[in-house]
């Protein structure tokens, strides 16, 4: 009886009308509701698949609305929010910390969207436009020349830090090819 009647309220709490309208912020609420549901199915065996189906559709909802994202500023705008940070502070915040707090509560279908991965490839190859489309043999050059180069761009790092060429060493692209 306990269950069910808990079953039930969770139901409502997932709904993502309820959500979407009471929710300060949508995301984090989806994200939480979704792991405490997953939870909870692992604990009550009787209702296991509907707490599962109620954290998928959690995760659905919290896709869905990613979904809804117009233009690339508003998708990194979402992305690099954060609760506890100062507006004033936010312009400079580029961590995606949404991101990482969706994959710290397994949101799988959240950071498989489609924007999603596409801002992520954008930050990867960010000094390389048109990486992927690019032959392998001007790659595999490329990829020589910067390793080649690797000495040269740490040390200019460790000297001017905040130069050109010590600022290209700490993209995320490099950093794998190094």
């Amino acid at each position: 009886r306990h269950s069910r009647s808990r079953l039930n309220i969770y139901k409502a709490l997932s709904s993502p009308s309820l959500i979407a309208l009471s929710s300060e912020d949508p995301f984090l609420t989806a994200f939480r509701l979704s792991w405490e549901l997953q939870e909870l199915s692992k604990v009550e065996n009787e209702f296991k698949s509907e707490y599962e189906e109620l954290s998928q559709q959690c995760k659905q909802f919290a896709k869905d609305l990613l979904d809804q994202t117009r233009s690339s500023r508003e998708l990194e705008m979402i992305l690099n929010y954060r609760d506890n940070a100062n507006l004033l502070e936010e312009e400079g915040n580029n961590d995606l910390a949404r991101l990482k707090l969706a994959i710290k509560y397994h949101q799988k279908e959240f950071v498989a969207q489609p924007n999603c991965q596409q801002l992520l490839a954008s930050r990867w190859y960010d000094e390389f436009p048109g990486w992927r489309r690019r032959h392998w043999a001007g790659k595999f050059i490329t990829c020589v020349f910067i390793g080649l180069l690797y000495p040269v761009f740490a040390l200019c790092y460790l000297v001017v830090p905040k130069s050109r060429y010590g600022l290209f060493i700490r993209k995320p692209f490099i950093k794998f090819i190094c």
